[in-house]
């Protein structure tokens, strides 16, 4: 693989918002002698999109441009095919709406020198259509907004291995080693049909098991779009619920990790098991509930944390055996 930096841009329907983010990384400030590309992977869109990629682009070529079209729909699938398409050994994801500093790339090649390092996470700022409504500072995160670790440089976050995609380097090398393991990953990503996340965290799970770190920098800085109709209390739990149910297939992972390491408890042998988790869930939503009766959560925590808790007792139920079997699949990449 030739040493440089991929730039793998996911986008459906992004004809309001791909030209800002291409521009942002066609005012890049480099120094030192970085080959890199840009791969826009347009994933079916019905807008026009590309052209005005393409001519966006034209006017200031920083660097190489290619866009592909993926029709198989998903941005996990979309991911992949960039993947697919990249020349260099580091991936670099950014969605459409994600607007990077000018020092990104220089930034990322200097810290990605160390060579410890599978994955590099960064920090997202809101950029806003309007003023967000007073709840969303406390779940930023969820947003792929704010600083996921307080640190002012470089942290190791392997074993919590939860970092955004939104932003995210990853050595192709890691991509070469789980197909060779013939990993099939559980979750394709969010879909016109479906808002269950979470394929950014199993990819981070699936890497610490091959061996890889996973860290996080707050010197890598983007702009996160949003426009005012996204922020919405139902919305937001819409995407809740999606959390809930990518945590049956992020759990997996955890626990073999555990295993990995030779830290699983008494609880966590149980946890291997759909129905005993369905039920801990089940007493897990009584505490929330009595906690909100005492007063000592307010009522949007409450919403938040019960819609979570639903939608993991309902997704575990209806898909208990994918659940099981998915433990065999990941214990062969240890």
């Amino acid at each position: 693989m030739l040493k440089g930096i991929s730039v793998v841009i996911v986008c459906y329907n992004g004809a309001k918002l791909i030209a800002e983010t291409l521009k942002h990384l066609q005012s890049q400030q480099i120094k030192s002698k970085i080959e890199w590309e840009v791969i826009l992977v347009d994933n079916n869109s019905t807008d026009n999109t590309i052209a005005i990629a393409q001519d966006t682009w034209d006017k200031n070529p920083i660097c190489p441009l290619r866009i592909v079209v993926e029709t198989k729909r998903g941005t996990a699938n979309a991911r992949y095919r960039g993947i697919a398409e990249a020349k260099y050994d580091t991936i670099n994801f950014i969605d459409d709406d994600n607007r990077v500093n000018e020092f990104w790339i220089e930034t990322a090649n200097d810290i990605l020198k160390d060579k410890n390092i599978g994955i590099l996470g960064c920090a997202g700022s809101g950029d806003f259509e309007t003023t967000p409504p007073d709840w969303f500072e406390k779940y930023q995160n969820c947003y792929a907004v704010g600083q996921r670790y307080q640190t002012n440089d470089l942290m190791d976050v392997t074993f919590e291995a939860n970092l955004p995609t939104a932003g995210m380097f990853v050595r192709k090398e890691i991509f070469k080693k789980l197909a060779e393991k013939n990993w099939k990953p559980q979750l394709d990503g969010r879909t016109a049909n479906s808002q269950m996340p979470g394929e950014d965290s199993e990819l981070c799970q699936a890497a610490r098991l091959i061996g890889f770190k996973v860290f996080y920098s707050s010197k890598l800085i983007f702009w996160h779009y949003m426009p005012s109709k996204r922020i919405s209390w139902d919305k937001f739990l819409e995407m809740c619920k999606g959390f809930g149910e990518a945590e049956v297939f992020i759990l997996p992972y955890f626990l073999t990790y555990k295993k990995q390491q030779k830290s699983l408890s008494a609880i966590d042998n149980f946890r291997k098991y759909w129905l005993f988790n369905y039920f801990g869930k089940s007493v897990t939503g009584v505490r929330i509930y009595l906690k909100f009766l005492s007063n000592k959560i307010d009522k949007n925590e409450y919403e938040y944390l019960i819609t979570i808790n639903k939608a993991f007792k309902k997704k575990i139920k209806s898909e208990s055996t994918k659940f099981q079997n998915s433990f065999a699949e990941i214990e062969r990449l240890l």
